[in-house]
């Protein structure tokens, strides 16, 4: 049995989707706080709290495997509940658990989630639980956001100098965390999965005013400027500030690592940037 923390996310659905392709739905078992907007599609639902430690036993109940994607909460939260599925994979005796950390899990990182993903890739590894690192590179989907009103304005704004990173596709990370899950050989190893190209904020740009046949300038702002337009726009201040040391990291080269697992993984070279793009511009 196969345990997903996290299920009902945007990645958990495309993890749970890619799943079926290998194993039966009665050898699955989604977790969420609220099971009812589980789309299960025929897997086990059960209720499942990081704050309510008896709830994370129940669920793990007849469990080898389990997957905790990391959530974004801010980074004490988080962490806290990642010590308790740690701690409840360890009493629960798991055969592999698998943790969606970030590319460059790094105490030292201007990215403030980067730093909670090394602190919780320590604690995984002192635990003593079988595990498998997972170290995620950039959601290729978040070039999506704002998309729409940066075309009708005709302008991206870019608080990442000139710095690049190699935004990858969730379907496939999706995949190979299922491959991970489901094939042999997987513990004990930890893997950096990007995509295939590396890109600016200004190469980005290019690329959608090619695709889209407008006009698309970037506009450079500085790091701080962004976490208070981010402010602005409502977001918490714990992600405004995430994102904008996200945008630090990406100007200061921590991201490109040349390292990537994912081909491998996956048997074939990694979705491209530009077919995410053409998909969402062509409706």
């Amino acid at each position: 049995m196969i345990l997903i923390f996290g299920a009902a996310g945007d990645l958990g659905r495309r993890v749970t989707q890619a799943l079926l392709q290998h194993v039966p739905a009665n050898q699955l078992r989604l977790a969420s706080r609220q099971p009812e907007r589980l789309d299960h599609s025929g897997a086990e639902t059960v209720y499942a709290d990081f704050g309510a430690p008896e709830s994370l036993a129940t669920a793990m109940q007849g469990v080898s495997k389990v997957l905790l994607i990391s959530g974004d909460a801010p980074n004490d939260v988080r962490l806290g509940q990642h010590l308790a599925v740690i701690q409840a994979a360890k009493s629960a005796g798991i055969e592999q658990l698998v943790y969606t950390s970030f590319q460059l899990a790094n105490l030292d990182s201007a990215f403030d989630f980067a730093r909670s993903h090394g602190a919780t890739e320590a604690a995984i590894r002192l635990s003593g639980v079988p595990f498998t690192l997972v170290r995620n590179g950039l959601y290729a989907e978040l070039t999506l956001m704002g998309l729409e009103q940066a075309l009708q304005k005709g302008e991206r704004f870019n608080a990442s100098g000139s710095g690049r990173f190699a935004p990858v596709l969730k379907d496939d990370l999706a995949e190979a965390l299922a491959k991970v899950l489901t094939e042999p050989g997987h513990v004990g190893q930890t893997y950096t999965l990007q995509g295939p190209e590396l890109f600016s904020q200004a190469g980005i740009s290019a690329l959608i005013a090619d695709i889209s046949g407008k006009a698309l300038r970037t506009v450079d702002i500085s790091p701080e400027a962004q976490q208070q337009a981010l402010l602005a726009m409502g977001l918490p201040e714990f992600l405004a500030r995430a994102l904008a040391g996200n945008s630090r990291a990406i100007a200061d080269g921590e991201y490109l690592n040349a390292e990537n697992h994912l081909p491998a993984l996956l048997g074939r070279t990694p979705g491209k940037l530009e077919t995410l793009l053409r998909q969402a511009l062509s409706h």
